[in-house]
């Protein structure tokens, strides 16, 4: 009995996907901080802050640690952090975490909200935006797909008014080992050439997980997919 507990104690280890951390940002400037960010201050006219602060602000103060980034007054100029891109190794599923703070944002003025792109490029397109009125800490955690293999991350918040805030804190990028999975063909597309010659030319990605060996069939039909 002994021996086979033990078996199947090793065998669920073995199923368990544990989580590692990729890169995280705290901002308490320690060697744990390791997602390296852009600061991209507005210059504004007014008095504002916009940067880490170890001092409550809104009644939040760090959502863990000591430290985090904090603003205040914005003056209605947007302000954001850039983040760097992140390579995710294969193999593995990795989700995407960090937490908010508002209080008192104009869901018609004022915004905070963030943007993952899932590409090398500079464009920031699929912009979500937070919940302007939250009171506390709250957690965004997102699953990426399995199938990407590179991230880019930007935060930013634009406001009026002094008793109005917007924070973040405890950014994180983890990766788990990821279960047995089928593979994942994607981007498909298929085009007849048109110079005459009549052939097909046929694209996809394909994505597996478990950096399994692959075989790819190509099946045709002459009557739309019926047979």
């Amino acid at each position: 009995m002994k021996v086979a507990f033990l078996i199947l104690f090793l065998l669920s280890l073995n199923n368990c996907a544990f989580a590692n951390i990729l890169v995280s940002q705290g901002f308490e400037e320690s060697s744990s901080d390791t997602w390296n960010y852009i600061n991209n201050q507005a210059e504004t006219s007014g008095q504002y802050w916009w940067g880490r602060s170890n001092q409550p602000l809104g009644s939040a103060s760090a959502q863990a640690g000591t430290w985090f980034w904090a603003s205040w007054d914005l003056d209605n100029a947007e302000h954001s952090l850039t983040f760097d891109n992140v390579t995710l190794p294969a193999g593995y599923l990795h989700t995407l975490s960090f937490y908010y703070y508002t209080n008192g944002l104009n869901p018609d003025t004022d915004f905070s909200e963030y943007c993952l792109e899932f590409d090398t490029g500079t464009e920031w397109n699929n912009w979500i935006t937070l919940t302007p009125d939250t009171d506390a800490w709250t957690l965004v955690s997102i699953n990426i797909p399995a199938y990407v293999t590179i991230i880019r991350l930007k935060v930013a918040s634009s406001y009026d008014g002094i008793s109005k805030y917007s924070h973040w804190d405890s950014f994180s990028v983890t990766g788990s080992t990821a279960p047995l999975m089928a593979p994942i063909i994607y981007n498909t597309s298929v085009a007849q050439r048109t110079d005459g010659s009549k052939l097909v030319d046929i694209y996809y990605s394909l994505f597996d997980a478990n950096l399994d060996l692959c075989t790819v069939s190509e099946i045709l039909s002459s009557d739309g997919g019926t047979t």
